[in-house]
């Protein structure tokens, strides 16, 4: 896909949830792994909050050792 607008159309969804989505493209591997089997509640709430940017962060922040 060339644009979030070609997104939009072809998958039908609205812009705000493809942002969201792509989004998700910049979380740590550490982090999806742990989403993998997450709700999609837990994983839309996720996706509304803003997150550090840098990797390490996000794993102390999103993905603490348990």
């Amino acid at each position: 896909m060339g644009s979030v607008a070609e997104i939009v159309e072809t998958e039908e969804i609205n812009v705000t949830q493809v942002r969201r989505l792509m989004r998700l493209t910049l979380l740590t591997p550490a982090v999806v792994e742990q989403l993998v089997g997450t709700s999609e509640t837990a994983l839309e709430q996720l996706m509304r909050c803003p997150w550090p940017t840098a990797w390490k962060e996000q794993i102390r922040v999103l993905a603490p050792p348990a």
